[in-house]
């Protein structure tokens, strides 16, 4: 009984280093990676697939409770900005200074979207370095809105044609 238990890698008298003629050993106990196995299956007990239970699941707290959703607009209310254009600061020029640019929103296709709103289209101007001029371009977008989409449409192109230098 003073001697160390068998392991599965070295049969019965051949655990410190005693071979016999013609026995191939699988694996010396010292090249085996940790946590791997070492004794017998019948010291293991279970075998590994079933002595390792998966996780115990608890469940995730419930989130917390949320205000009711406001209720929808009136099937077809037009949003109180649809027609009224802006001026809105744009994305800064290479040198940091800043830019300006008039939108405005207009009824798009007569239709409404699936939340029973009316859709709508942002049509923007030319980006410019002055507000007064993005604040000029906003009141042609706005002028032009009465007459529909395409008609706001064309003053924002002749805009941009003026911007670059064309014609």
């Amino acid at each position: 009984q003073d001697r160390p238990p068998r392991t599965a890698h070295a049969p019965v008298g051949e655990e410190h280093g005693q071979t016999r003629p013609g026995v191939k050993h699988l694996w010396p106990t010292a090249l085996l990676r940790p946590g791997m196995p070492r004794g017998d299956s019948q010291t293991r007990g279970r075998s590994d697939s079933r002595s390792r239970s998966p996780p115990i699941r608890r469940r995730s707290p419930s989130p917390p409770q949320r205000a009711p959703a406001a209720p929808p607009p009136a099937q077809g209310a037009p949003p109180q900005d649809v027609g009224q254009s802006t001026v809105r600061k744009g994305v800064p020029l290479n040198t940091g200074e800043p830019t300006y640019q008039a939108e405005i929103l207009v009824p798009h296709g007569g239709g409404l979207n699936h939340s029973g709103r009316m859709r709508t289209m942002c049509i923007r101007g030319p980006s410019r370095s002055s507000e007064e001029q993005a604040m000029r371009d906003a009141k042609q977008l706005e002028e032009a809105a009465p007459d529909g989409p395409k008609a706001v449409r064309s003053v924002a192109d002749k805009l941009q044609k003026t911007r670059k230098g064309c014609t």
